[in-house]
């Protein structure tokens, strides 16, 4: 198209007309090259800034819902899910089982060793928990050093077997590494849902149960 229009004007036009002509085509033609690459930059910039803003609601959105040290779900979260999964009468939640764990004597890994240490090894413990329990498990950092496990469609034979292979992997982990010469011990209570309980009578007697593992000599599992 523009070699036509070109042709017309050589054809109707002086020489210096023409030449002018061109000029202002080709300023015309930069012109609009110049701006479809910022227009391109533009929209670049635009979904790269996108990207950030979803990035960073990810980010607030798991703040919100997991703990930072552990990276496990925090204790609101964990409460809101323990709700929703009793708040249906469906006959699988018959079988909601929860474990509420404890670090034996952290306070002493604090005091004798740094509360560095003791954080490497919340991390570490809540690493073996998320490593041997299911994807269908919700695991939440309860408190300092307690932890709660809620396992769905689990009878309480089989929340009992599960939590015996957690307490022996963390037995069983290389707490040397952390000059941890005594090592580091976990103890569970396990309770089952009930048809008419509620989640703070469900948590008060997996509290009870874990209360009794710890008078009974700590690093056991009691349901």
């Amino acid at each position: 198209a523009t070699a036509v229009l070109v042709a017309l004007i050589y054809n109707t036009m002086a020489l210096d007309v023409l030449l002018l002509t061109l000029a202002v085509l080709s300023i015309g033609m930069l012109a609009l090259r110049q701006f479809a690459n910022m227009r391109h930059k533009l929209e670049l910039l635009v979904a790269e800034r996108a990207r950030k803003l979803e990035e960073q609601t990810r980010e607030l959105d798991r703040q919100a819902t997991h703990d930072t040290l552990t990276g496990l779900y925090n204790r609101r979260y964990a409460d809101e899910s323990l709700v929703r999964q009793l708040g249906g009468g469906d006959r699988s939640r018959r079988h909601l089982t929860v474990a509420l764990a404890d670090i034996d004597l952290f306070k002493q890994i604090n005091d004798l060793h740094s509360h560095a240490t003791g954080d490497e090894v919340l991390r570490r413990v809540a690493a073996v928990l998320r490593g041997r329990c299911r994807p269908t498990d919700v695991i939440a950092r309860y408190g300092g050093e307690e932890f709660l496990i809620c396992l769905p469609n689990t009878e309480l034979r089989e929340a009992r077997s599960l939590c015996e292979g957690l307490r022996t992997a963390v037995e069983n982990a290389n707490w040397a590494q952390l000059g941890l010469a005594a090592g580091v011990t976990i103890s569970f209570g396990i309770a089952e849902h009930k048809a008419d309980g509620s989640p703070d009578r469900l948590l008060g007697r997996a509290d009870r149960l874990l209360y009794e593992a710890k008078n009974g000599g700590r690093n056991r599992v009691v349901a």
